[in-house]
């Protein structure tokens, strides 16, 4: 092989004209089969000839440059770095320059650096200079850098490379620039180019408008935010801080009495607040403080009541106003501060609530955490530490659907299990009462209370139970040990299993509670009952509105926010559905909302993952877009369970996107439809559970309700073929 490559022989032309011969291990060429092919290949033997030719001048070459190469390198590159310094350029060119010229010396300069000649047919710097094509900048700067490998040739060869290289930095840096302003880059580049990230990566890795997108932008967001956004998140709320307040901590399980004690207090205060973790909870408290003749609004996402001359409101924690005072403040379930979606809620009310006196209930697992943040606040408190007044047992033995007795109370987590439960108990007998997530908020209060006056004598339901509620219960039962959290399957957890089980025995009504599992759940449960569950480590931190005053798109800031750095405890909370929101309003619906009504958008309570409630959103951010006073209201379609619950929702989402765009709305009919909706739903559920209870995924039809499956048989098949 090195004597063919001595006679200009390349590897292509070898591959393309001889064969191959082997002996003993080796490969050999005959000299024969050489003769023949420069024989019939005209014009082979010439290319031969110039390929040695090359091969020997290169080789040359090559032993001159290892012989003067420092020489030779240090004056070719202070010849350009002068020529560089020289040059008329305007600050902006200079910029783009300078990091090309940065790469041209620095190649340069590197020991070894000689290469060949191999894509230009002369050994020419100054040819290879003028045959540069513009294509992606990353292509562009390694050729550049082979050139600067070859940089010796022109000063080996007398030749004056510098007026060239000029002008190749110009034409560069003027191509650099257009690209920068025709894709929107609105910053100087030599501002870009003072970083040290941006220095970093152009312009071997990334472009000048990738740099810009992917460091500049989100520096120059970070640096805005860090000037707007305090250090230490309890700054964020002067008012609060400049306010004498106090705490009083309520710790312990469920049913123990810590929410009920706070809101003796509430009731005699002045002005209070009560925040609750779920809406049913701050409908729950409004009605005890109306019944005790305690003038209460209430407010949560998506439904409102406002009480003329009202001097308490019970709400869900995110609707707390920041800008109202209060002599006692109630945060319920505060062990949910660590929440990544919603915990952001109760570390904004326990940092900002402007109240003299607060009152934080919380699951044994979350004091440690609340107490860290209380000290850093440096504000008074107390712990009080309530225990249960009924005893709480774990019954070995399953209980059968068939043992059901009254205050029983059998906990699934699926709306399909519960309502298959609720049939089976029924056909044994057994008046049963149902709540479950998508369950409209007015039909699970009537549902409470029909197991509260005693009409039902058992209970179906999802978790929801262990957040709260005040129901008779005796007994719980667990009819499944694994629940599926948003995005997979899990056992369940020892916090989860102790606070569902905690809702038996209710005092005043039962001497002890009972927790059991229902035959073919594992019995392992019992022993979650008594573990306790690790403590609560992390606070969730959630952005306010001075986002909004940086000058960049809302969705890069968010983004920005959200990878900035922040002291522990605080973690930065999930922002997933902001961003699918904004994203959704700006590139599917293709509207130009403020930077403001963004960000409301985005915090309107709706389930985006449902594909109709989704279109109904869009279908009012552009009647919004476009000016209406007002939204079209939703019209009902079909009478199944699961029609009358998406009709719920859309209400829901009529009342919400309607109020936070203050646009007008028809009060008295949304407040009569919703209760005819939520009684239509009740009545349902008593007497229509088997007829109308499971409807089939894809066409809505009727399917039986102990169905295993979610479609009907026509549609499966259907899905199949297909």
């Amino acid at each position: 092989m090195k004597e063919l490559h001595a006679r200009g022989w390349t590897d292509s032309l070898i591959s393309g004209h001889l064969t191959a011969q082997r002996w003993k291990g080796g490969v050999y060429f005959r000299a024969s089969d050489v003769d023949r092919a420069i024989a019939r290949t005209p014009g082979l033997e010439t290319v031969l000839a110039e390929n040695a030719a090359r091969s020997k001048a290169v080789a040359h070459l090559r032993k001159r440059y290892l012989a003067n190469r420092d020489t030779l390198v240090h004056e070719t590159a202070g010849a350009l770095d002068l020529a560089f310094r020289e040059a008329e350029m305007d600050l902006e060119t200079r910029a783009v320059a300078g990091a090309w010229h940065r790469l041209f010396m620095g190649t340069l300069r590197t020991r070894n650096c000689f290469k060949a000649p191999d894509r230009w047919s002369l050994p020419d710097i100054a040819k290879g200079l003028g045959q540069l094509r513009f294509q992606d900048t990353r292509e562009l700067a390694h050729k550049w850098a082979n050139l600067a490998r070859m940089a010796w040739l022109p000063l080996a060869q007398g030749r004056q490379l510098a007026p060239v290289y000029i002008e190749a930095l110009t034409v560069i840096s003027a191509v650099e620039l257009d690209r920068l302003a025709s894709r929107g880059g609105a910053e100087p580049a030599s501002e870009i180019l003072s970083l040290t990230s941006v220095r970093d990566q152009y312009p071997m890795k990334f472009g000048l408008y990738e740099c810009y997108v992917a460091f500049y932008i989100p520096a120059s967001i970070s640096k805005d935010l860090s000037r707007l956004i305090a250090v230490d998140p309890k700054d964020e709320y002067p008012a609060a801080r400049q306010m004498k307040r106090c705490f009083k901590v309520h710790v312990g399980g469920t049913n123990t009495g810590k929410t009920h004690e706070s809101l003796q207090r509430l009731k005699q205060a002045s002005s209070g607040v009560y925040l609750a973790p779920l809406r049913l909870l701050a409908l729950e408290v409004q009605e005890r403080l109306l019944e005790d003749g305690v003038v209460c609004s209430m407010l949560t996402g998506e439904e409102e009541d406002l009480r003329e001359g009202a001097t308490h409101i019970s709400s869900t924690v995110e609707k707390l106003d920041l800008r109202r005072r209060y002599e006692v403040a109630v945060i319920d379930e505060c062990q949910m501060i660590s929440d990544q979606e919603r915990g952001f809620a109760w570390t904004r009310a326990i940092l900002g609530v402007q109240a003299e006196e607060i009152h934080l209930c919380v699951a044994p697992e979350g004091l440690h955490i609340l107490e860290r943040l209380i000290k850093e606040l440096g504000e008074p408190y107390t712990v009080i530490t309530h225990e249960r007044k009924v005893p709480l047992r774990w019954e070995r033995r399953p209980v059968p659907m068939k043992q059901a007795q009254k205050g029983d109370a059998f906990v699934a987590f699926s709306k399909k299990r519960v309502l298959q439960l609720a049939e089976e108990l029924r056909r044994n007998g057994v008046p049963t009462s149902i709540i479950y997530g998508n369950l409209p908020y007015a039909t699970r209060r009537k549902q409470m209370q029909m197991f509260l006056d005693g009409e039902t004598t058992a209970l179906v339901a999802t978790d929801a139970i262990g957040m709260g509620l005040n129901l008779p219960i005796r007994r719980v039962v667990f009819t499944e040990d694994r629940k599926y959290d948003g995005s997979s399957v899990r056992p369940l957890k020892a916090g989860e299993v102790r606070q569902i089980a905690g809702r038996a025995g209710r005092f005043g009504i039962y001497d002890e509670g009972y927790a059991a599992a229902a035959p073919g759940c594992p019995n392992g449960l019992g022993s979650l009952l008594d573990t306790m569950p690790p403590d609560v480590d992390t606070v969730s931190l959630g952005f306010s509105d001075l986002v909004l005053k940086v000058d960049r798109p809302l969705v890069d800031v968010l983004k920005v926010w959200n990878q900035m750095p922040v002291r522990p405890p605080y973690r930065r909370m999930d922002i997933a559905r902001h961003i699918v929101i904004i994203d959704y309003i700006q590139k599917s619906l293709g509207l130009d909302f403020s930077k403001e009504d963004l960000l409301r958008a985005s915090n309107i309570p709706f389930d985006e993952r449902d594909y109709d409630l989704l279109a109904r959103f869009g279908l009012y951010c552009r009647a919004y877009a476009d000016g209406a006073p007002s939204l079209p209201p939703p019209e009902r379609e079909g009478v199944r369970l699961s029609d009358l619950e998406h009709y719920y929702k859309l209400l829901d989402l009529y009342y919400s996107v309607s109020n936070t765009f203050r646009l007008s709305w028809d009060r008295e009919w949304l407040a009569q439809e919703k209760e005819q909706v939520a009684e239509e739903i009740n009545h349902l559920l008593v007497h229509e559970l088997k007829k109308k209870g499971a409807s089939c995924r894809e066409c809505g039809k009727a399917i039986p309700l102990d169905s295993p499956y979610a479609l009907c048989d026509k549609c499966f098949l259907k899905k199949r073929d297909h």
